[in-house]
């Protein structure tokens, strides 16, 4: 038998649309290039979303995650935030923007950036 077929065989009538599905998600930076550093020291950053089934409109988790995800992004591409044209969703959607309508929408999103390390001195080229 196929492992998706034994799974659905084994959970049929345990798992159903109300049980408590979660979807735990964390990303995490380092050296990125608009973080990598702040007040000259080293930083990291990490963002953490948690989201639950919702009882009032029946979505799971999962479909919560991905589709409030395609509708904030179609809202900004709609909003003329976006730029046209072919360019990776990590370097078209602001950030905050994305976090902030993410909010609007009921998630649970912490971020938090770490200072790490000494402050770095800028490097002097002598000529």
């Amino acid at each position: 038998m196929e492992p998706k077929l034994f799974l659905a065989s084994c959970s049929t009538g345990y798992l159903n649309r109300k049980c408590a599905m979660i979807t735990f998600m964390t990303f995490a930076s380092f050296g990125c290039a608009r973080l990598a550093k702040k007040n000259g020291r080293k930083t990291e950053a990490t963002v953490e979303v948690i989201d639950y089934y919702d009882e009032k409109t029946g979505f799971s988790a999962m479909q919560r995650t991905t589709g409030w995800h395609m509708s904030i992004v179609a809202a900004m591409i709609a909003k003329g935030d976006i730029p046209a044209g072919s360019v990776p969703l990590e370097l078209a959607v602001p950030g905050e923007a994305f976090v902030r309508e993410g909010r609007k929408r009921g998630f649970k999103i912490k971020e938090e950036i770490l200072t790490l390390g000494e402050v770095e001195q800028p490097h002097v080229q002598l000529v």
